[in-house]
């Protein structure tokens, strides 16, 4: 049995499965000063209209907490959970969202983090 988990382990480390979920960060600064909570709808609704034309958006649940400026979906603090995810936070006073996209697939494989994070920093930046 010790030999079975010897040769599992060191197969996974020579397949390329890094058994870390790919991420991506984005910072985007708005155009306009928004309140929390506009931003917040301003997002969600973001991620509503992603979700219709990019089929790994994983926005349910979608938690909001527009008093502190945040969102989150797709169970965002669970590990391995498949599909594009979001843990979002605005900040008024510098008119910005930073947050992290969580993009896993089947064995930890990339769905486009860092394209998701890019496109939904151009739906972000138009939030008024």
């Amino acid at each position: 049995m010790k030999i079975f988990w010897i040769m599992a382990l060191s197969t996974l480390g020579f397949s390329g499965c890094a058994l870390i979920e790919p991420t991506a960060s984005l910072n985007v600064q708005t155009q306009n000063a928004l309140s929390r909570q506009n931003a917040i709808a301003c997002a969600a609704s973001a991620l509503a209209q992603m979700a219709k034309t990019q089929k790994n958006w994983n926005n349910e649940p979608m938690i909001t907490n527009g008093a502190n400026g945040t969102l989150e979906t797709g169970d965002f603090s669970k590990a391995n959970v498949i599909g594009i995810r979001t843990k979002l936070v605005y900040t008024p006073e510098e008119r910005r969202f930073k947050g992290k996209i969580k993009a896993n697939g089947l064995y930890f494989s990339d769905l486009g983090a860092q394209k998701a994070a890019t496109d939904l920093e151009t739906m972000l930046v138009q939030c008024r």
